[in-house]
């Protein structure tokens, strides 16, 4: 079963976590994304689970800087960050809302797409069940 959303918001990475006090903790930002990305999904497909192994699909679409000059059109996304982080990030964001833990993962992909001129920052993730 292939189960997609497309979410608008603001691309960012897995941070480093934050030590303190002999706690650690995940920056303000990266939880505000995972929370983010989880509700997204919960609101579209609830939180079941499965047990299954599954491939994970993520896409990014950002836009162009509007300093760029209009005569470019588009330029491959090479800036943070990085495609591994994205992918982690996603990855925690989804444990035990689409499936139970992230080691089912068997097979994921990251596509940062080309940046072109737009307003919206979009991630696209798929999870689907392996048989």
């Amino acid at each position: 079963m292939l189960r997609e959303i497309a979410i608008e918001m603001e691309i960012v990475g897995k941070g480093r976590p934050k030590f303190a006090y002999g706690h650690t903790y995940n920056p303000k930002k990266t939880s505000d994304a995972e929370k983010t990305i989880r509700s997204h999904w919960i609101n579209e497909y609830g939180k079941n689970p499965t047990d299954k192994p599954v491939n994970l699909r993520v896409m990014t679409f950002r836009p162009i800087p509007k300093s760029r000059p209009k005569r470019i059109t588009s330029e491959p996304d090479t800036y943070t960050p990085d495609a591994d982080n994205i992918l982690k990030l996603v990855a925690d964001a989804l444990n035990k809302v689409a499936y139970l833990d992230d080691r089912q993962i068997v097979y994921a992909s990251v596509h940062k797409c080309d940046r072109r001129r737009s307003d919206h920052e979009i991630i696209s993730i798929a999870v689907e069940e392996r048989i």
